[in-house]
């Protein structure tokens, strides 16, 4: 008889192995003992579901997971960190919320907590093909692993974004935005952090109020702007607009389409473009240090303005007072 109940065993513990804890799965009745997580709700989800979630104070962790559940643990913290284990029903004594599922909808608003020196999160797992629109007021937010649309907004902390297959629009007023491995179209800004990006595909709009933004290995569109941090440009393929109003600029391109603008007002450019391309050249700066190949046009030691390679791609850079050094790739290194 003990076979029997060790595979029993073993089954129910494949069955949660994608969330990590086993629950009972009556809402409001179970308990989480481990200090992960103070409960787990779980809900049937069909394909291609839209989630939201939002609080007032707590983070926010999406992960894409295989299966048709949406798995959320609410996690429920003091403000010295500790986890408070509780069930649904008592968390009412603590917050106020309303919980909606309907059809492809499912939503959790933290609406207010009663408690000053407690927070509410979620760490959630969900089907891969799910749109998350989720916000708080002050906690961090990160969402891996999905295939469709997503919208993020947190007042103060930091977002994460990785591996995701959609468009991307989110927004933080002082944290940092750390992206990687997305295809879509993607929008993020932030008041005052910086702006990480790694093996993007697609367009890409980032701006910083006062930050650092960092790109490598971005193919597509890229437009970034900063109002005093550096930029800096590795490894980049297609059309870039980068501009600081104080900071220094780095940009090394391995082959260019569209156009390609580089400005700073108060820093200097460092630039690495392919010798092979025809481009159109516009550069100004207090000082120009460059050799140019075949080039057609005027050539000074603070402006140039002509075609090199028979001319094409519009090419503008600008650091008025700044030092601007233009650097040509052998056409070996881009084959």
């Amino acid at each position: 008889m003990k076979t029997p109940v060790i595979v029993l065993l073993l089954m129910t513990l494949s069955i949660y192995s994608c969330i990590g804890r086993i629950v009972i799965d009556k809402p409001g009745e179970f308990k989480i003992t481990k200090e992960k997580y103070s409960f787990i709700q779980e809900y049937e989800s069909p394909k291609d579901i839209h989630l939201t979630l939002s609080t007032v104070g707590g983070n926010i962790e999406v992960q894409g997971c295989e299966g048709n559940r949406v798995k959320v643990a609410f996690v429920v913290t003091k403000n010295n960190g500790e986890i408070i284990e509780m069930t649904l029903d008592e968390l009412k004594k603590y917050a106020s919320f309303v919980i909606t599922k309907e059809g492809k909808e499912l939503s959790i608003d933290v609406k207010e907590i009663f408690r000053r020196n407690m927070s509410v999160g979620f760490l959630v797992q969900t089907p891969v093909q799910t749109a998350c629109s989720i916000s708080t007021s002050g906690g961090n937010l990160h969402v891996s692993g999905l295939t469709g649309n997503q919208e993020m907004q947190t007042s103060g902390g930091n977002v994460d974004i990785e591996k995701v297959l959609g468009n991307v629009d989110a927004h933080t007023s002082g944290g940092n935005i750390y992206l990687e491995k997305l295809v879509g179209k993607t929008k993020v800004s932030t008041s005052g952090g910086n702006i990480d990006s790694e093996n993007l595909t697609g367009e890409l709009n980032a701006e910083t109020s006062g930050g650092n933004i960092s790109l490598a290995n971005h193919q597509g569109l890229a437009d970034v702007s900063t109002s005093g941090g550096n930029i800096n440009l590795e490894n980049m393929t297609g059309s870039v607009s980068a501009r600081t109003s104080g900071g220094n600029l780095y940009a090394d391109l391995k082959s260019l389409s569209d156009k390609l603008v580089l400005e700073t007002n108060g820093g200097f450019i460092n630039c690495e473009l392919p010798s092979d391309a025809g481009m159109n050249l516009e550069l100004s700066a207090g000082d120009i240090k460059t050799t140019l190949n075949n080039f057609q046009g005027t050539s000074k030691s603070d402006y140039i303005s002509g075609k090199i390679n028979g001319g094409g791609i519009p090419v503008q850079m600008s650091c008025p007072g700044g030092t601007l050094r233009l650097k040509f790739s052998k056409s070996s290194d881009n084959q």
